[in-house]
């Protein structure tokens, strides 16, 4: 493993594209060792690395950071390949797991009449915030599409 890290080092990768994928091995690793599984890469099956992605499924509050684990292993095995350590990726068929986002809350009708309250005066300030305030939830625009109008 310390060679794939220098050869990505010597590919000029990022700093944190390195340790992600050095920490996925690394992950890998203490998996199989702590079950069991083989862990000479030419005996690591597609099946070791599905049940360790489906640990850390499990483990995790979030599929995202699973499927950062299944995107750093990728190229770890590609590179075991390229070496001549093994013959082929036992990634090579495998999707990722699938990440769903988290359903954008959504601000109830008293309390944005709550929030168009703080902007009763007269002030230019308050004029604009009311302004801000009934487009974001009129439109469900982003912030930053705002700030850039």
């Amino acid at each position: 493993m310390k060679r794939s890290c220098r050869t990505l080092r010597a590919r000029n990768r990022s700093l944190r594209t390195i340790q992600s994928y050095c920490e996925a091995a690394k992950l890998l690793d203490t998996y199989l060792t702590d079950r069991g599984m083989p862990r000479n890469l030419r005996n690591i099956g597609r099946e070791h690395v599905e049940a360790f992605i489906d640990d850390q499924l499990n483990r995790r509050s979030r599929a995202s950071a699973a499927a950062v684990h299944f995107r750093s292993l990728q190229p770890f095995f590609c590179w075991a390949k390229e070496d001549g350590q093994i013959t082929a990726s036992p990634m090579a068929n495998m999707s990722p797991p699938s990440v769903t986002a988290p359903p954008v809350p959504i601000v109830k009708d008293d309390d944005f009449r709550l929030l168009l309250k703080t902007c009763e005066s007269k002030t230019f300030e308050d004029y604009r915030d009311a302004a801000i305030l009934s487009l974001l939830f009129d439109t469900g625009a982003r912030l930053s599409e705002i700030t850039n109008l």
